[in-house]
């Protein structure tokens, strides 16, 4: 192997300029080994992260309005349940169904937990109103005053809507306005009355003529 002293000149010199090359770009690596090049990578870094700090305020603003919608969509739920159970009422109230029989029915409960004894149900002609139809009753009854007082006041509380009106009353056995004939009474009756019981039913949207 040939000595450092017997290579020629040129080579000689060629071997002293690479070594202090070789040495910084070692000393470089050692020191610096994730040095950023002048290629924009900071530049890079500070646009993504940009980026996502401004996905996450999207993303925030957009949660805020989740959270609206959801407040929103409970407020219009209860409101929807509120509204579900005020038809139900007024379905009862005023029912689509005719259902007189079950009405007497009702009628004749109220007047037996009064100690009011109905004589008579007789069905008058309906009137039909521009959404429902009245269907008033002349009945006739017998009782006291205060069991007569106590007949109507639960009438009025039936769970579907009831007017009484025309009422007249008198003593057992004397002339009273639509009273047709004399009963035998209950001791400690002593009054006989008629009157008036309307109730209401729905008229079918499907079924009314549209206005002109």
């Amino acid at each position: 192997m040939k000595k450092f002293s017997d290579l020629p000149l040129v080579a000689q010199l060629g071997i002293f300029l690479l070594i202090p090359a070789i040495i910084i770009g070692v000393a470089e690596f050692a020191y610096f080994p994730f040095a950023p090049t002048p290629s924009g990578t900071l530049q890079e870094w500070q646009t993504y992260n940009d980026g996502q700090r401004k996905k996450v305020s999207d993303l925030e603003a957009q949660n805020k309005k989740d959270q609206a919608i959801e407040k929103d969509l409970a407020n219009i739920k209860k409101e929807s349940d509120q509204m579900q159970a005020k038809l139900v009422e007024l379905r009862n109230i005023v029912p689509f169904d005719k259902d007189v029989d079950g009405f007497i029915k009702g009628v004749r409960e109220a007047a037996n937990l009064s100690g009011v004894v109905v004589r008579r149900f007789t069905p008058m002609s309906e009137t039909t109103r521009e959404y429902y139809v009245e269907i008033p009753l002349d009945i006739e009854f017998d009782g006291t005053f205060h069991s007569m007082l106590q007949f109507f006041n639960r009438v009025g509380t039936l769970p579907r809507i009831a007017n009484v009106s025309d009422v007249a009353a008198g003593p057992l056995g004397g002339g009273v306005k639509g009273v047709h004939k004399q009963y035998a009474y209950a001791p400690g009756e002593t009054l006989q009355a008629s009157c008036h019981v309307t109730t209401f039913y729905q008229k079918d949207a499907s079924k009314t003529p549209a206005k002109k």
